[in-house]
């Protein structure tokens, strides 16, 4: 009884079987996020006198100590976030709507969960949204 209820509280009438692509501004997020997560790895070989550390010398504010600084402090905790809010995407996006784990649909939706963050949040939200309208037009 009680995982018959558990289920009915977890589910929608609203199922997901496809994937929105991202849109240009969700791609420039993308690209933000993936050179954040570069610089975390790439920031123990950022060293003094290198080509890479005369060049943000010269062009990043802050210079290069503070781009260390970024990937050896920020870097760690924002991917730690993102790895919490996949394991969240998957609970209250995902399962609720009906996608199979380990699906294709399912891969595209947490991949991009884990790049983007808030914004597959907003992505899938708004196609939620349309669907439950599409439905109550029905």
């Amino acid at each position: 009884m009680a995982t018959y209820r558990h289920n009915n509280i977890n589910s929608s009438s609203i199922t997901i079987t496809e994937y929105t692509m991202p849109s240009p501004l969700d791609w420039f997020a993308i690209g933000c996020m993936l050179a954040l997560f570069g610089t975390g790895v790439a920031s123990p070989w950022i060293t003094p006198g290198d080509q890479i550390w005369n060049l943000l010398t010269q062009y990043f504010p802050g210079g290069p100590e503070w781009v260390v600084w970024i990937g050896q402090t920020l870097v760690p905790l924002l991917a730690l976030a993102h790895v919490a809010e996949v394991a969240m995407f998957d609970h209250l996006r995902m399962r609720r709507h009906g996608v199979r784990r380990w699906s294709r649909v399912w891969w595209m939706w947490e991949i991009s969960c884990a790049v983007e963050g808030i914004r597959a949040w907003k992505r899938i939200d708004r196609m939620i949204a349309h669907k439950m309208e599409k439905q109550s037009k029905a």
